[in-house]
């Protein structure tokens, strides 16, 4: 989320928690202190106060406006939140004349006003000041524009998320277990797994510490099949975690021995040639292994392109080599 895009909801947030400070409190303090003070003539007083001060006229262009602004409709509902606010703004303007009034006028000098009397006057001004900064930002900003890029950039990251589970499901499913599961053929039940995980686990760790990271991915795609047929969440950072370790040596493995045998290769080339398809993911690992000069090479975000600096990873390639094995040992201590 931007900065522009955190304004407008946080100024949407002010916005509602002043529309209610001015109607909530209210109901519960008295508008005066004269008579009988119970909760039927406070709600009475002060409803009568509301529409008095245009108070009450303004909450069905407040709760429209505040509906709209949710809903991206900004436009529109800034329109109607500026209405609201004017109604509501009587308060700024009738209170103080009262009060002013009431100086001059021997009837009603003794009048003793309650405090939500003077909490209108303090919301109001409240109100319209926040009202102000969402017309001027919005102008200077448009929000609308803002909001509809931020829920576009949104719901684009939420379709690669979906598409990068799909791509991992499709990859560690191992099909021919999971139709010998459904139909029979492999009797297996989820007390009988979840009794043989640990095993499975030290033997999945004991391939990491040895490198085999072929026979790691055959193992890892059974108890991932596993966990999908039996539905079962416990260990499943474990697993997660694991998949991830793979893909990351796995890629850097092949950046490696391609930087060794190419000067220049994009994004898409690099994805053919490793089981691991996810760009983001080979993008992500690029940077990490130049950040931490695990490979001579220069990235470039626009063309999606890496340079290499093939010579320089040839002579180097005992040190880069020592490196990398540095960077599995470490990353293998973390999970």
């Amino acid at each position: 989320m931007d900065k522009n895009t955190k304004e407008f909801y946080i100024l949407i947030a002010f916005y509602i928690i002043i529309v209610l400070l001015l109607y909530i409190p209210p109901l519960f303090f008295p508008f005066s202190k004269t008579g009988h003070i119970n909760i039927i003539s406070i709600i009475v007083s002060n409803f009568a106060g509301g529409l008095l001060y245009g108070s009450i006229e303004a909450i069905p262009f407040f709760i429209i406006s505040i509906l709209l602004l949710l809903k991206d409709r900004i436009h529109t509902g800034i329109f109607l939140l500026e209405i609201g606010t004017f109604l509501n703004s009587f308060n700024f303007l009738f209170i103080p004349f009262i009060t002013f009034w009431q100086e001059f006028n021997p009837m009603v000098q003794s009048y003793p006003y309650g405090i939500s009397f003077y909490l209108y006057f303090v919301y109001s001004i409240l109100l319209i000041i926040f009202s102000l900064l969402m017309i001027i930002e919005n102008k200077r900003k448009d929000f609308e524009e803002v909001i509809s890029k931020y829920k576009r950039e949104r719901n684009k990251i939420k379709i690669e998320q979906q598409k990068r589970m799909e791509y991992l499901s499709n990859l560690f499913i191992d099909k021919n277990l999971l139709n010998a599961l459904k139909l029979g053929e492999k009797k297996l039940t989820r007390e009988a797994f979840l009794n043989s995980l640990k095993n499975k686990r030290k033997s999945v760790e004991g391939l990491f510490d040895s490198g085999r990271y072929d026979a790691a991915l055959i193992e890892l795609k059974e108890i991932y099949t596993l966990f999908k047929f039996f539905s079962i969440q416990r260990e499943q950072k474990w697993l997660n975690d694991k998949i991830m370790d793979l893909q990351y040596i796995s890629i850097k493995k092949t950046i490696l021995d391609l930087s060794l045998r190419f000067d220049r290769l994009e994004l898409g080339e690099i994805a053919e040639k490793t089981i691991f398809k996810d760009e983001t993911l080979i993008e992500k690992v690029i940077k990490k292994m130049i950040s931490n000069k695990e490979i001579y090479a220069e990235y470039y975000e626009n063309s999606r392109a890496l340079l290499f600096n093939k010579q320089a990873n040839i002579d180097e390639i005992d040190s880069l080599m020592e490196t990398f094995k540095k960077w599995e040992k470490s990353e293998e201590k973390k999970i």
